[in-house]
C-alpha cells in the first residue's frame, strides 16, 4: 500500500531463469578437449610448485609433482563427462547436469587425498562440489540476470533498459538512503547516537 508520506514499497518478484533449448553434445569431443586443457593446467601448477620448491632439475621436479598433473586432468575430464552425459540423457539444459558433473569431479578430488581414499572423503567431496556447482549454475552463475532479460521476463514484452552500471551478484550498485529505510521501518529501528 502506498502511504501518504512516500512512494509505495515495491517488493522484488523472483522468476526462474528459462534454460536455453537443448542441443545434443558431442561427449567425446568435449571430453578430449577438457582433458587436454585441464591436464595442461595441471602441468602449469606442477611447474609452478617445482619452481617454488627446492632447486632441482626442472624436468625431474615436475615429475615429482605429477600428482597435480593427473589430478587436474582427471577432475576436468570427470566434470565434463558427467555434465555432457547427463545433458544428453535428460535432453535438456538444467542445473542437474552441472550437479552431476560436479559430483564426479568432487569424487575424484576426494579420492586423491594423500592419506588414502576413504569413502567419506569421496562422498563428501562429491556432495560438496556437486552442490556448490549446481547451485552456482541454478542462480545464474553468480552474475545474476542480464538486465534486459529480467525486464522481458517480468513484463512479458521487450523493454528498453537504461544504460548504466550493471549490478551483479556480488555488487551493490544502487543503495537506498538510510533515512528512507528508517522512515519505512518506523519505530522498529532507532539509529545509535
Amino acid at each position: 500500500m502506498a502511504s501518504e508520506s512516500g512512494p509505495a514499497v515495491r517488493y522484488p518478484t523472483f522468476k526462474y531463469r528459462p534454460y536455453p533449448d537443448f542441443e545434443p553434445r558431442d561427449t567425446l569431443a568435449l571430453t578430449s578437449r577438457a582433458a587436454v586443457l585441464s591436464t595442461g593446467a595441471g602441468v602449469f601448477v606442477a611447474a609452478l610448485k617445482a619452481s617454488l620448491g627446492p632447486s632441482r632439475t626442472s624436468l625431474g621436479s615436475i615429475i615429482t609433482h605429477s600428482r597435480y598433473i593427473w589430478l587436474y586432468g582427471a577432475v576436468g575430464t570427470a566434470y565434463t563427462v558427467g555434465e555432457a552425459v547427463t545433458a544428453n540423457l535428460h535432453q535438456k539444459e538444467s542445473a542437474w547436469n552441472t550437479f552431476v558433473g560436479g559430483m564426479l569431479a568432487g569424487g575424484v578430488m576426494g579420492a586423491s587425498y594423500k592419506n588414502g581414499a576413504r569413502v567419506s572423503k569421496v562422498i563428501g567431496g562429491a556432495i560438496a562440489l556437486g552442490t556448490i556447482l549446481g547451485l552456482a549454475h541454478w542462480t545464474g552463475n553468480f552474475n545474476g540476470y542480464d538486465r534486459k532479460e529480467a525486464a522481458k521476463q517480468s513484463s512479458g514484452e521487450p523493454v528498453e533498459v537504461e544504460k548504466g552500471d550493471r549490478q551483479t551478484f556480488w555488487q551493490v550498485v544502487h543503495r537506498r538512503p538510510l533515512s528512507q529505510t528508517i522512515d519505512e521501518l518506523g519505530d522498529l529501528v532507532r539509529p545509535i547516537k
